[in-house]
């Protein structure tokens, strides 16, 4: 409950705004007035004074000062004050607006009034605060979807240019040779055996070609091994990887096993291949340190390394699309400096029932 109340009076007759305070003083409110009389027609005469309550004499019903009020603070409890009104006229303020009326005949109401606009006060204020989470929320939620779109937009084109650098040209050049092969098979064009054998193996060299593409394509999208062989092998393979087509030096410490359900693997698998991607394009790492272990009844997965960003965007935009997949398994991620030098994340995911780990060794695949 606030302890201090701030009232804006409408007065015509400074003897009301002494019997009001007298009243709350009696009843121990500690309260800031902000008075203005007749001639203050405007919403400039309230300064950056904001109310809890207003307070008016009766004769400002109808004024242009009354009209300021109403429009300057919209959410505020307006009460009427007066003497002896007939009870039309307390009816009719209070159907054009009004809160409340309070008969100074009665004015040991005052309290009871003050004490519901402070309730009235702190529930807008709670309102208030509470819209302001939610709009953050959703305004961040808006800027992570955005980033994820347009990561997936960037997924697709890699993939496209794929396709159409590499199926597209070979597709093409394999239907030209098969033609002209043909051409000379079925209209018995006479062809020299020598000239068709090298047709022949370089229609096999493309369709060598196609089948590594295909089968690059398809690793991309979900590796075989993570099926044949599970997602501790998929990372090592994904390390060996990264190892061989980058100078970056690796220091892993795996379990041999981690079974899981269908979705597990491949989340874990994109967590620390997206990692390692950004690690190799944003940074200028040289050593990486890939870490998977029980921690009570969570699973941690700690990779580091000791580059710095050297595209902060993008490395910070890839790491969106690592917090999503990490709260995709319910999980928590912390991304940070590394000492003396560098960058660590650090995802720590429930482990539930449908994970266990076998024959954890620390010492395994450190090289």
């Amino acid at each position: 409950m606030k302890s201090h109340v701030r009232i804006l009076i409408l007065e015509e007759d400074p003897s009301l705004t002494k019997k009001l305070e007298d009243e709350l003083f009696a009843s121990q409110i500690n309260v800031e007035f902000y008075i203005l009389g007749k001639g203050h027609g405007t919403s400039e005469n309230f300064g950056t004074f904001c109310p809890d309550l207003i307070l008016s004499d009766y004769s400002f019903l109808q004024s242009d000062l009354m009209s300021a009020c109403l429009e300057r603070f919209t959410n505020i409890q307006v009460v009427m004050v007066g003497s002896n009104r007939p009870n039309w006229e307390i009816i009719n303020c209070l159907n054009i607006g009004m809160n409340d009326y309070l008969d100074m005949n009665h004015i040991d109401r005052l309290p009871v009034i003050v004490h519901k606009a402070i309730l009235d006060s702190e529930i807008r204020d709670d309102y208030d605060r509470r819209y302001a989470d939610l709009n953050k929320a959703y305004l961040t939620q808006r800027t992570r979807f955005a980033k994820q779109h347009a990561l997936n937009e960037e997924e697709r084109f890699h993939l496209a240019r794929e396709i159409h650098d590499d199926l597209g040209q070979v597709l093409s050049a394999l239907k030209i040779d098969i033609s002209m092969l043909g051409r000379q098979v079925f209209e018995r064009q006479p062809f020299d055996k020598v000239e068709a054998k090298g047709d022949y193996d370089e229609i096999m060299r493309r369709l060598e070609r196609l089948t590594g593409t295909v089968k690059s394509i398809l690793a991309n999208l979900r590796p075989e091994i993570l099926d044949e062989l599970g997602v501790i092998e998929g990372i090592r393979w994904l390390v060996d990887k990264y190892k061989k087509n980058n100078n970056i030096k690796f220091e892993v410490s795996l379990p041999e096993v981690l079974k899981g359900d269908r979705v597990f693997p491949i989340t874990l698998y994109r967590i620390v291949q997206a990692t390692l991607t950004n690690i190799v394009r944003h940074t200028d790492a040289t050593l990486v340190t890939i870490s998977l272990k029980m921690q009570k009844d969570m699973l941690l997965l700690t990779i580091g390394c000791d580059g710095m960003e050297i595209s902060k965007n993008e490395y910070k935009l890839m790491n969106v699309e690592i917090r999503e997949r990490v709260g995709f398994l319910d999980g928590k991620l912390e991304v940070g400096a590394r000492k003396p030098k560098g960058k660590r994340l650090k995802a720590t995911i429930p482990f539930g029932k449908q994970l266990r780990m076998i024959n954890y060794d620390k010492s395994y695949y450190s090289r």
